[in-house]
């Protein structure tokens, strides 16, 4: 009878033991999963729904914050806190490139911030009047 209430008792004190271990184990493993998955959807989902292709100009003194306020006024463009979070880890004031880069529909923030990085810049298309002479050319171009 005392090996029973011996064994029931240690059975009792190792359960207690592996409940302050389990519970906060399983609570930092869902804190973790939460903020992992909370980094992906504003990183790497889609944060654009956009009706045509938008078009983004960058100058030599615009800076990171400057791109993202201009990233906040396309309308379509839901969420930039991905694009301020790898702007900031990835140093980029000194890699950002200067020229028209397009902002498609589903665009997510990380393949922005890789196309204005990597100098992925949209032509720019430019109609010249056809003309014979210098001086008709001027007229034409107006």
């Amino acid at each position: 009878m005392e090996q029973n209430s011996i064994f029931a008792q240690y059975l009792s004190l190792s359960y207690m033991k592996a409940r302050y271990i389990i519970i906060p184990i399983t609570v930092i493993t869902v804190l973790i999963a939460s903020a992992l998955s909370y980094a992906y959807y504003i990183i790497m989902y889609p944060q654009t729904e956009l009706e045509d292709t938008t078009y983004i100009y960058i100058y030599p003194h615009d800076t990171s914050e400057s791109i993202i306020e201009k990233l906040e006024n396309i309308d379509g463009v839901k969420c930039t806190k991905g694009f301020k979070i790898i702007a900031a880890y990835n140093n980029f004031d000194r890699q950002k490139r200067t020229g028209r880069y397009a902002i498609y529909d589903k665009d997510n923030m990380r393949a922005i911030y890789r196309r204005i990085v990597s100098n992925q810049q949209t032509p720019v298309k430019i109609t010249l009047p056809a003309a014979r002479t210098i001086e008709q050319f001027i007229a034409a171009a107006g």
